[in-house]
C-alpha cells in the first residue's frame, strides 16, 4: 500500500474507533485516473446501519477534500458486509452469534463436511453450533467457508 493509502486507512481507522466500528475491508483502486476508496464496516456485534455508513463516507470525503490527498477525481464507497458475505475469521463469526449459519468444512466432523445450525458460542479458535439438537464444537481452522443462513419467507 502506498503512503497515501496508508494515511487514508489510518484516518479511516481513527474515525471508526471514535464510533466503535470495525474496519472489515479497505481497498483503494485506480481505474481511468479515478481512485475508488472501498470500505466495509460493522460493529463488533454486527448491525451497522446505512446512516452510519453515510456518516463515515462524508468524513472520508471531507478529509480527502481538505488534504487533497487523491486530488479531485475520487469516489468513496462505504458499505456494510452484507448478508451474503463469507464468514472468515473470529470477528466475522462473532458478528453472527445467535444466528443460523452454514459451514462447509475442510474435514468431516461426525461424518459431516457440511453443518447448518445456530451459532451459540464462539472463542478465538472454536465455534459451538447447535445442529440437529446437538452442540458441535468446530475449530475455526476447520471451516472452509462459512455463510449466514438466509431464511427467505414468502
Amino acid at each position: 500500500m502506498s503512503k497515501l493509502q496508508d494515511s487514508l486507512r489510518s484516518k479511516t481507522l481513527e474515525f471508526l474507533n471514535q464510533s466503535g466500528l470495525d474496519l472489515i475491508e479497505f481497498k483503494v483502486t485506480l481505474y481511468q485516473n479515478k481512485k475508488t476508496v472501498e470500505c466495509l464496516i460493522d460493529y463488533p456485534q454486527g448491525g451497522v446501519t446505512v446512516t452510519e455508513c453515510s456518516k463515515l463516507n462524508k468524513r472520508i470525503v471531507a478529509f480527502l477534500d481538505e488534504t487533497n490527498l487523491f486530488g479531485t477525481n475520487f469516489v468513496v464507497e462505504v458499505n456494510s458486509p452484507g448478508l451474503d458475505r463469507t464468514l472468515k475469521n473470529y470477528k466475522d463469526f462473532l458478528r453472527n452469534k445467535g444466528k443460523e449459519i452454514c459451514l462447509w468444512l475442510n474435514e468431516s466432523i461426525d461424518g459431516k463436511d457440511y453443518v447448518e445450525g445456530l451459532l451459540i458460542d464462539i472463542t478465538e479458535s472454536e465455534l459451538v453450533v447447535n445442529s440437529d439438537n446437538q452442540s458441535l464444537k468446530i475449530g475455526i481452522d476447520l471451516v472452509k467457508t462459512g455463510k449466514l443462513k438466509i431464511n427467505w419467507k414468502k
